[in-house]
């Protein structure tokens, strides 16, 4: 439960949020651990971002619309890396983007 009391968000004004994840090739499942905690953005439309897994895009992702206030989400990413590094971006479009964890398992 702890997990979903915090989470890191991007500024109106600053860079989006993006991390560049080492990982030895191989085929990885990435949960994107989400939850609307912020009394501001708690109605449908207020916080819309897209994410971008490895170039998998989940477009228009509105937690509130989903699950409501306070209600954790998931998103899963299957992911096959030949690279080393696993790349999630998120992408504002209404609000800052807003994530409560990141979690990278080899399958």
């Amino acid at each position: 439960m702890s997990i979903f009391q915090t989470e890191r968000f991007d500024r109106s004004r600053g860079e989006e949020l993006s991390w560049k994840l080492p990982v030895p090739p191989g085929r990885y499942e990435a949960r994107l651990y989400l939850a609307e905690i912020w009394r501001g953005t708690m109605s449908p439309g207020k916080r819309v971002f897209d994410i971008s897994v490895e170039g998998q895009v989940e477009s228009a992702v509105d937690i509130y619309s989903e699950v409501g206030g306070d209600t954790a989400l998931v998103k899963n990413f299957s992911v096959n890396n030949t690279d080393g590094v696993i790349a999630i971006d998120f992408f504002r479009l209404i609000e800052n983007s807003a994530v409560k964890g990141i979690e990278v398992i080899r399958n």
